[in-house]
């Protein structure tokens, strides 16, 4: 058995320690092949702010003729020429299966496509493509000497925006935060464990199971359940004590890091934004009362306008809105960006 160190610096460490398997990474073709390069699917599993390691391609063809596979791995365009398109195959395939290895990161919220060409018009044949591969967090310090832990729901998974790289990573809040970490000589290196639709209660057994120990021992923690919390009505007694086992938890792994607790952003329901104000309070609450000087709560339930649409995720129902857009994200790294100087954390 390996032995990991409390904080993974070499990057096969990292990989090994935080990288999850790939999900639906599996793209299907049933009909007639196409006689020129055409699309037949692709998929945007990997997520904003993730890298994806992708260790190989597997390609079956049943057909009653050759059929010309592509498969393409491409990085998140901002305009420059520095992304890598990443071709990574392109094969003619007859009743057969392939297993080509790569090897090779891919980095900010890479795509999968797969294209087929090569048919006459009438024969058909089936193909399946399989990326298989870790995700991780993207961070820009993968040598960091402090690890960054930021824990939560899909406010800090970014699971709520469109899945179509309308944000790069440097425009999330949660990179935001680690870059200014960075910027104050912190040397850190982020690592993001969230899951979208989870609840307080959800995190602590994610914790329990041990989905937060890969980063290792950490010196900055940030917590950032609740918004579930309050849209299903969840006591603020049961909240507040899941933030305090986090805390617990947190501590025993490192008793000299920095915990930040990160109240519920904004919330466009009324319903929902009160039972929001209510835990937020109970949070900042139960912080003050611990009065351990390096375990914080930061408000951030006036990052911006509840009511103002512009910074909502256009994927988001109309009343019922809750996921920041890169506006909204923006408004949120200002708050957290402020509070680390007020505070003298960074």
């Amino acid at each position: 058995m390996a032995n990991f160190p409390t904080f993974a610096k070499n990057f096969q460490d990292i990989l090994l320690r935080e990288g999850r398997p790939i999900n639906a990474a599996n793209i299907s073709f049933s009909g007639i092949i196409p006689t020129t390069r055409t699309s037949v699917g692709s998929s945007t599993t990997i997520g904003y702010g993730n890298a994806f390691y992708c260790t190989s391609i597997v390609v079956s063809v049943n057909s009653t003729i050759p059929v010309k596979v592509q498969a393409l791995i491409t990085e998140a365009s901002d305009g420059d020429l520095f992304n890598l398109p990443g071709q990574s195959i392109r094969n003619k395939v007859f009743n057969n299966t392939i297993n080509i290895v790569l090897n090779q990161y891919f980095r900010d919220f890479p795509n999968i496509n797969v294209f087929l060409e090569g048919g006459n018009g009438t024969a058909t044949g089936e193909v399946d493509v399989n990326f298989n591969g870790l995700v991780l967090t993207d961070s820009q310090n993968f040598d960091g000497n402090n690890l960054c832990l930021w824990v939560g729901d899909s406010i800090t998974a970014m699971s709520g925006l469109p899945q179509n790289n309308i944000a790069k990573k440097f425009e999330l809040h949660t990179h935001m935060v680690n870059n200014y970490l960075i910027s104050k000589g912190k040397d850190t290196r982020l690592s993001v464990q969230a899951q979208g639709g989870t609840t307080s209660t959800q995190g602590e057994s994610a914790r329990l199971r041990g989905f937060f120990d890969g980063p290792g021992k950490a010196q900055y923690y940030f917590y950032h359940f609740g918004a579930n919390d309050a849209s299903q009505g969840v006591s603020s007694s049961v909240y507040t004590s899941n933030i305090g086992k986090f805390i617990t938890w947190a501590l025993s792994k490192n008793p000299t890091s920095t915990i930040i607790i990160l109240g519920i952003t904004p919330i466009e329901n009324n319903t929902i934004n009160t039972n929001a104000i209510a835990l937020r309070s109970a949070a900042n609450t139960y912080i003050n009362g611990l009065g351990l000087s390096n375990v914080f709560y930061c408000e951030l339930g006036n990052a911006f306008d509840r009511t103002n649409s512009s910074f909502y995720s256009t994927a988001d129902t109309a009343g019922s809105r809750i996921h920041p857009n890169v506006a909204g994200m923006s408004a949120i790294y200002n708050v957290i960006s402020n509070f680390l100087l007020s505070n003298n954390i960074a």
